[in-house]
């Protein structure tokens, strides 16, 4: 397996809880992207946390007039965003979502963020 050119991978579409959703509102979705392991480990339609990496991709145009019009050298290119998937916790029929950050955390997190030396620290901790 370590030789091989491929590797398995799934793309998901993930999309809002519809209990959350403004009535008259359509639900918001995003990509994201499961490798290996993490392929066929969740259903259409079921309730799932995600852990991931907030990734862009760029996808190049094949029309010659749009990257060579005025707009531009970034007119041939579309950005799209996705989330590589980490990992993948599905939630346990009937439970409400409830955060997994607490506040404390969240303020952990901004203080840290703050830190000049946070590359080192988390570095040095793994």
């Amino acid at each position: 397996p370590d030789k091989c050119a491929y590797q398995i991978q799934q793309s998901l579409k993930l999309q809002e809880n519809p209990e959350q959703i403004p009535t008259g509102e359509m639900p918001r979705s995003f990509l994201l992207t499961c490798n290996r392991y993490l392929v066929d480990k969740v259903t259409p339609g079921a309730r799932v946390k995600i852990i991931g990496i907030f990734s862009i991709f760029t996808r190049k145009l094949g029309n010659e007039k749009v990257q060579n019009s005025a707009l531009g050298a970034g007119a041939g290119a579309v950005k799209n965003s996705y989330i590589q998937v980490l990992g993948i916790q599905k939630d346990q029929a009937g439970s409400k979502s409830e955060n997994i950050i607490t506040k404390e955390d969240e303020e952990r997190f901004l203080k840290l963020a703050k830190d000049p030396d946070v590359y080192k620290k988390i570095a040095s901790s793994i």
